[in-house]
């Protein structure tokens, strides 16, 4: 290989290097930003239903089961997937502790069909909450598709109900 050959795959793997980190940093901001978007959703008024969509997007559902534990009690956050085998999604990390809960066990993602170019994945997440009150749970992931990158969100918003016991200190 000449020496201009090799400056040109040396610039090359330099680009693409630049933009796996740009998409890597990309996917950290917005997916560490998941309560910060369901609160703006909310103070905004704009419903789920009124969310422009891409007409291809990949479908999100997700499941939290039980949806009422008390505090400290560990529950499954479950986020299903149906995409093309072309597009590209990024499941939320959650190796930072979020507002009221803590990451247990992060489980890895799981095909569950594959009907010609259709995929449905499902990765899970062993969670506990440490807030008592209602949570509410946006099941959502980051999409990328040619030059789109998007953060799509489920349509049904997921409620955690977290309740605290008594603790009877008279008897002592």
């Amino acid at each position: 290989m000449n020496s201009k050959c090799k400056i040109q795959n040396a610039k090359l793997e330099l680009g693409l290097n630049r933009l796996a980190a740009y998409v890597t940093c990309c996917v950290a901001l917005v997916l560490t930003c998941n309560i910060a978007f369901a609160q703006a959703d909310q103070s905004s008024g704009v419903k789920p239903s009124e969310r422009v969509i891409p007409a291809n997007a990949p479908k999100i559902s997700g499941t939290v089961e039980p949806d009422s534990i008390g505090i400290g009690d560990r529950f499954l956050y479950t986020i299903e997937v149906e995409r093309d085998l072309m597009q590209e999604v990024y499941f939320p990390d959650f190796k930072q502790s979020v507002e009221h809960c803590e990451m247990i066990e992060d489980r890895p993602v799981d095909t569950l069909s594959r009907e010609g170019r259709k995929l449905k994945l499902r990765k899970s997440y062993l969670m506990a909450a440490f807030q008592e009150g209602i949570h509410k749970v946006l099941p959502e992931v980051m999409y990328l598709d040619k030059n789109i990158i998007d953060t799509l969100r489920g349509e049904d918003t997921l409620r955690l109900m977290v309740t605290t016991f008594e603790i009877d200190s008279t008897s002592h």
